[in-house]
């Protein structure tokens, strides 16, 4: 057999077999119609609108504060002076500038008075405009919460009050800049018209630690032991300036006249008012530890570190009392403010 017969004798056998395949095969499922799935809805949601804070931009010496629905800064500020070196040289004193210096240190250190709000004057700065210029910028601008410090070491004095040409019916205390000049004086009245701008709400805290009462002459202390025996002569001297005779004259037989103390503003306006003695009182500075400062200024720094800088104005003064007196020093601090601020921590704001 040709090969093409057997190609075609092979063909047919296969479309038998197909054939007979299709004929016998089952029927196949029949196809069931579905119809598409309908989409689920999803449930409205309503969207609660995000609102995006502002950060909120501290200005140099401020920090936030709210109180209700008033929002504000907290402003934290201080004048430091310290005077050692007067125009009348016989005037020195030796332990101011190291006192201004340390409070100012306490200040930005410990209470968070930034630098830029810390004014420090020493010596031929604190001339009596530079002092009131500097007073001006304390208090100009000061709102409820603020925190505003005016530290003085220095000397002090008294003098016959003026009514213009008139001797006035009254003593003033007085503050003696680098430049005093006995014929115009740091005089309470010109601290008055500063303080007075402080309205109530602000913690204003006026420090002195001068004195307007003593000789003011420097001496030297001789130390004595239990034992009786005596001790290498220290240096002291008190913080006061002796007015020139004029002035002393004109003041003859008038030593039963009222007094006006240094400050008395402060008082009257609800602020507190630290002092490093009584009005009738000096205020000493010595050789304290191998380093000449004021006795007051010296233990206030000593008791604020001691108790971590966490004190109320209270226990501040209690504790600086205490240590003056364990230490021998006859000078009384005080401390004058209204009673509800006792309690209230020192150098802090009253909205806390």
């Amino acid at each position: 057999m040709d090969l093409p017969a057997l190609y075609q004798k092979y063909a047919e056998y296969m479309r038998q077999w197909m054939s007979k395949y299709w004929e016998t095969r089952p029927e196949p499922f029949p196809q069931q119609k579905t119809a598409p799935p309908k989409r689920q809805e999803r449930p409205t949601v309503k969207k609660t609108p995000v609102v995006t804070k502002k950060p909120v931009t501290k200005k140099p010496g401020t920090s936030s504060y709210n109180k209700g629905a008033t929002m504000g800064t907290i402003a934290k500020k201080a004048l430091v002076v310290g005077i050692d070196k007067y125009r009348n040289s016989a005037w020195n004193l030796q332990g101011c500038t190291m006192d201004a210096a340390v409070m100012t240190g306490i200040l930005q250190d410990h209470f968070e008075f930034p630098s830029d709000n810390v004014r420090l004057v020493l010596d031929e700065r604190a001339t009596k405009i530079g002092i009131e210029m500097r007073l001006d910028w304390l208090t100009r601008g000061a709102q409820p919460g603020d925190v505003l410090v005016f530290f003085y070491a220095g000397h002090g004095s008294q003098v016959r009050d003026r009514d213009g040409d008139e001797l006035d019916d009254r003593m003033d205390e007085i503050l003696c800049p680098h430049d005093l000049d006995w014929d115009d004086p740091l005089t309470d009245d010109i601290l008055n018209a500063y303080f007075k701008r402080v309205p109530e709400g602000v913690n204003l805290t006026v420090i002195f630690d001068c004195c307007h009462s003593g000789t003011a002459t420097r001496s030297m202390y001789v130390p004595v032991s239990p034992d009786g025996t005596y001790g290498e002569p220290e240096y002291q001297k008190t913080r006061y300036i002796t007015p020139p005779l004029d002035i002393i004259f004109r003041s003859r037989g008038m030593e039963d006249l009222p007094k006006r103390r240094l400050g008395e503003a402060v008082i009257e306006d609800r602020h507190i008012l630290l002092s490093a003695c009584s009005a009738q009182q000096e205020a000493k500075e010595k050789v304290i530890e191998g380093q000449t400062r004021g006795a007051f200024s010296y233990y206030f720094s000593k008791v604020l570190k001691r108790a971590n800088w966490d004190l109320t104005h209270r226990h501040a003064h209690d504790m600086t009392l205490t240590r003056l007196r364990d230490y021998g020093f006859a000078q009384v601090p005080q401390l004058e403010c209204p009673e509800e601020y006792m309690e209230k921590k020192l150098f802090g704001s009253f909205l806390d």
